[in-house]
């Protein structure tokens, strides 16, 4: 319906883009659409009450070039849950990049 979707991924940076695998579903049909995207990641330390936040935004795409996906398949990153249907990568190009860190 053209909303906004939240969705966890496992990915790895690879140059001037962010790569994941997955299924069959809504990433893999944004990715063959070329829809924009965002990504987010971010960590923090609970004990110390700081942290950091990245955004990045991009146009998603399937990777289906054969050599490509041999390369990607080399790299370090593994599906957190069934990796058995995870099969397809989407690359994310970084179109910009923000950031910041947070603290007390």
């Amino acid at each position: 319906d053209g909303s906004p979707v939240v969705l966890p991924i496992n990915y790895v940076l690879d140059g001037g883009s962010i790569v994941f695998r997955t299924g069959r579903g809504s990433k893999l049909e944004t990715a063959t659409m070329g829809r924009a995207v965002c990504v987010e990641i971010d960590s923090w330390n609970a004990l110390e009450h700081t942290g950091w936040s990245v955004v990045a935004k991009g146009h998603a795409e399937h990777v289906a070039d054969g050599a490509e996906l041999e390369r990607l398949a080399r790299l370090p990153v593994k599906p957190w849950c069934r990796p058995d249907v995870r099969r397809n990568w989407v690359r994310v190009m970084i179109e910009e990049l923000s950031g910041r860190r947070i603290h007390q």
